[in-house]
């Protein structure tokens, strides 16, 4: 991407001729406005934010030095650079500016291959300095994920965490976590994915969990809807019918609170056990009137292991498929449910070896009865 450039000059001729005779794409930079005094180019730095402005010294109304101090009073962190252009008679000019960290300096009348190699050097030096703030950044969103995630699983951090949680906050109205969770074999493309749609995303951030999961923290405004954010509708369009699931907790209005966000969205996503689709996502607020029954319903699973005992293959299909839909209806917490398939499973297995067993001693007896 180039970086902008504003040229403010009070000759109209010179104006156009620093566009027209500079190869500004080749160098890394693009026109983005001129100016004909200080007074007018203040105005337009603040509307088009350039990267760098190449000005004139003496202009009416303002010229380009009282702007450039003007401008460096009340904005000295925005990180616009700034060059001039003087004739060789105003070399006074170029020791002010100087005293104003001004370092690069053009004589008028403007050579087309000087002016090009200074602006190869401030090229140079935007990037540089693009590459500490990109840096800079980087390493500040780090922290930034890391006391989030501390927040989140209720981790101690210093007391300074509570302060720059406050500022994060600051950016939105409400904060929320939307829980994902995918298969093993599925989940290294879901964390590829929602890395890089968050990367193009403002205020999101991923947090690794427990195996298999991801939590996306992200703020908005509830007056635009609250979630799902562009990187969840992405991932529910992108993985629908996979075994994908996704749930969005209690939404909070600063990060300080996210713990209870998660601890919902947790809630939620248990809801989606009982969605053989495996698409979409699911809310707290649609399961949070809906709870789940931690009742043990052993005659179900009694059906199912009395099948298994009398080899019964058509029974323990109608046993096991009946099992499901009753679990469905009545909403046993997936919890209970793995138990009780941990317990058939157990089950069967002991049957087996007890079946294992018998064969060895009828083997065995076999054996003895030939050699006598």
């Amino acid at each position: 991407m180039p970086f902008k450039v504003l040229l403010i000059d009070d000759e109209p001729v010179a104006l156009e001729g620093l566009a027209l005779w500079i190869d500004w794409e080749r160098l890394g930079f693009s026109v983005c406005g001129t100016a004909g005094n200080g007074v007018e180019g203040l105005k337009m730095i603040h509307g088009l934010a350039p990267d760098l402005v190449i000005t004139d010294v003496n202009m009416p109304l303002m010229d380009g030095l009282h702007m450039i101090e003007t401008w460096q009073q009340h904005h000295r962190d925005s990180g616009v650079k700034f060059a001039i252009m003087s004739g060789y008679s105003e070399f006074e000019y170029a020791r002010k500016a100087l005293r104003h960290g001004i370092h690069h300096y053009m004589l008028k009348p403007i050579i087309a291959e000087e002016a090009e190699e200074e602006l190869g050097k401030i090229h140079a030096e935007l990037m540089q300095e693009h590459r500490r703030l990109s840096l800079s950044a980087i390493a500040k969103r780090e922290e930034d994920v890391s006391l989030i995630m501390q927040t989140l699983l209720e981790m101690p951090h210093r007391a300074s965490g509570l302060s720059r949680l406050q500022v994060i906050s600051s950016a939105h109205q409400e904060w929320n976590v939307c829980l994902i969770q995918a298969e093993s074999a599925l989940f290294p493309d879901v964390k590829e994915t929602v890395a890089r749609l968050s990367a193009q995303a403002n205020s999101e951030y991923v947090i690794d969990l427990e195996s298999n999961r991801l939590g996306l923290v992200n703020g908005y405004s509830p007056d635009n809807g609250s979630v799902p954010s562009g990187t969840i509708r992405e991932l529910v369009r992108h993985y629908a019918g996979q075994r994908l699931f996704m749930a969005v907790g209690e939404g909070q209005q600063s990060l300080v609170h996210i713990r209870r966000c998660y601890e919902t969205a947790k809630e939620a996503i248990e809801h989606q056990f009982y969605d053989p689709a495996y698409g979409g996502m699911i809310s707290y607020e649609e399961v949070r009137d809906r709870p789940f029954h931690y009742r043990y319903p052993t005659n179900l699973m009694d059906d199912v292991i009395r099948s298994v005992e009398l080899l019964d293959k058509k029974g323990y299909r109608e046993a096991a498929g009946l099992a499901a839909s009753r679990f469905a209806e009545q909403r046993i917490a997936p919890g209970i449910v793995k138990k009780m398939v941990i317990h058939v499973l157990y089950k069967i297995m002991d049957l087996v070896r007890e079946a294992e067993g018998a064969e060895a001693r009828i083997l065995a007896a076999k054996s003895n009865a030939a050699g006598l």
